[in-house]
């Protein structure tokens, strides 16, 4: 089934001209901006506060349940999709929209992609052109989602839509029912598209609990794969799929559910890949790569669709987040997958780290994004966690950054830091391209602390940031590292000239824990006496008077 949705509105269009682009980066701290004031350090305003989505996000699911991304990025130029509030409480959505922002969000215009009341619609867009990929609907974003109806407190078969705009940017767009979709009532819509070659997958909420997907060589003219399951287990949560450079080449994450072989009954983390276009697929557990096969420890609930997400760097290669967690808690640690060696269908010397938490599940962290600058394969993550400062106990978010593929993170940073909001189901954009030597991060996440109406239902705003980072990377002649030696912090920098500095521990709900050092320095070798402190992540922070530096330590 397709059908054209026509919505005329005033546009404002965008042109992109050549920029020089300059890498690396030079990495910088980002600090809150509040109220117009400017930021300490730097004397420059890093983080400015944009137009909030007109209408209201009115459930916190259409950020949080979303596999792909409900924002995406390409210059000047910002798309989101989400739904109105319909005044109904059982149907809470009236309707799905695009949105367009040719200002880095500062306006704003929307355009009906359906009408229809929903229950749950988890929308989700993607933009190949903004990564440099054509494929057949460019220039227009790709935008995808489901609509689950309910009547009498009970879900009708849900169907799923993609759409584009066949005009870009005029908001003419072709709207495209998958087939079979309603007969297999699939929900959490992810996709991609490059070329002709079009991805999208949805899992079944009812009966198998199975991901299926939908595979298109033609622009999604017509259908290779039609709902077939992408993994042949059942119980699973939704697979995110990617395509890659290479040709024939595409991978996927999901979560399956394993009580064989972990008699708890935990969510394995599995990574799949196919070299023939998508037409099959070969999984593996990121456990089985990377931890022998043992699992980090005994639960491990993944905590559904919204705990995992990667991306696919020009080589291909897959940089995966994964949050793991005790029990049914919603928070836990953070982790990050990659493999060192190999090629597409090949990948082998899987690597894990430890984000955030304490590495035995603790109630740390939760929702973890990952995004890619396609020109210098800068990586950004963004996660969600309790960070407690005096009173303030709301949930916040962490931004950290990498210009090597995750082995050294830096731009550890609360956003938005500590103020009235309660940031939740964060997102920062699938591309974000660098131009002049800088990248535009963008983030869009509901404020809990507005909830209205229903509570269970966390009604809300959908707060949307526009943050200008430049980072430094090549330290001009500095350093900054720190080692273990038993329980000895051994920190060591150097600056190129004398400065003021300040030298802090902090702990990883983001507290400072004590000053290290205090005065003025140009290079220093300090051993820290951590005996006192409780095993786990800490941050170990170096401000002068014109760099910030942070580096993270396990203790063990």
């Amino acid at each position: 089934m397709r059908k054209v949705a026509v919505v005329i509105g005033v546009m404002v269009l965008s042109l992109w001209g050549s920029r020089n682009v300059k890498s690396p980066y030079d990495l910088q701290r980002i600090n809150k901006v509040e109220d117009g004031a400017i930021t300490t350090g730097s004397g420059q305003i890093l983080i400015t506060p944009c137009d909030t989505i007109e209408p209201h996000i009115p459930d916190i699911r259409a950020l949080l349940g979303c596999p792909g991304k409900n924002i995406a990025v390409k210059g000047d130029t910002v798309v989101a999709i989400t739904g109105p509030y319909s005044g109904d409480p059982d149907n809470i959505f009236g309707g799905v929209y695009a949105y367009y922002s040719f200002d880095k969000g500062q306006t704003w215009q929307s355009f009906a992609l359906s009408t229809s009341l929903n229950r749950r619609i988890y929308p989700g867009v993607i933009w190949p052109d903004a990564a440099g990929r054509t494929w057949s609907g460019s220039p227009s974003p790709l935008f995808f989602w489901h609509e689950a109806y309910r009547v009498g407190g009970v879900y009708q078969p849900s169907r799923m839509y993609i759409a584009w705009d066949i005009a870009w940017p005029s908001g003419i767009f072709w709207v495209v029912e998958l087939p079979n979709s309603y007969d297999l009532n699939v929900w959490l819509p992810s996709a991609d598209a490059k070329g002709d070659t079009i991805i999208v997958t949805g899992v079944n909420v009812s009966t198998s609990f199975q991901s299926f997907y939908w595979l298109s060589y033609d622009g999604g003219q017509t259908w290779q794969v039609s709902g077939q399951p992408i993994n042949t287990a059942t119980d699973v949560d939704n697979a995110i799929p990617r395509i890659g450079n290479t040709p024939g080449y595409m991978a996927a994450i999901m979560e399956v559910y394993n009580e064989a072989q972990y008699p708890w009954g935990a969510y394995v983390p599995y990574f799949g890949e196919s070299t023939d276009g998508g037409m099959t697929w070969t999984w593996y557990s990121l456990w089985d790569l990377a931890h022998g096969g043992n699992a980090p420890y005994d639960s491990c609930a993944g905590g559904w669709w919204y705990v995992y997400d990667f991306v696919l760097d020009s080589d291909d290669r897959p940089l995966i987040v994964w949050k793991y967690g005790k029990g049914t808690y919603e928070y836990g640690d953070v982790w990050f997958y990659k493999p060192t060696q190999g090629s597409p269908g090949n990948w082998s010397g899987w690597t894990y780290q430890l984000i955030a938490g304490d590495g035995q599940g603790g109630n740390y962290a939760t929702q973890p994004y990952i995004s890619i600058d396609p020109i210098s394969n800068a990586i950004f993550l963004v996660w969600n966690g309790y960070f407690i400062v005096g009173t303030d106990t709301f949930n916040h978010l962490w931004i950290q950054a990498s210009m090597d593929r995750g082995n050294t993170w830096y731009l550890d940073t609360l956003w938005p830091g500590y103020d009235s909001f309660q940031e939740e189901a964060a997102e920062l954009p699938v591309y974000s391209p660098s131009y002049g030597g800088s990248v535009d991060l963008h983030l869009s996440f509901c404020n809990r602390s507005t909830a209205a109406g229903d509570p269970a239902l966390h009604s809300l705003y959908p707060a949307y940031i526009s943050v200008k980072e430049k980072a430094k990377i090549s330290l001009n002649g500095s350093s900054f590292s720190v080692k273990n030696k038993g329980r000895d912090l051994v920190i060591n920098f150097s600056l190129p000239e004398k400065e003021k500095v300040e030298l802090s521990i902090y702990n990883s709900a983001g507290r400072k824990i004590s000053t290290i050092y205090k005065g003025d320095a140009i290079s220093e070798k300090i051993t820290y006496k951590a005996n006192k402190l409780t095993p786990g992540i800490y941050f170990i922070r170096l401000n002068s008077s014109t760099k910030t530096f942070t580096s993270k330590i396990l203790l063990p």
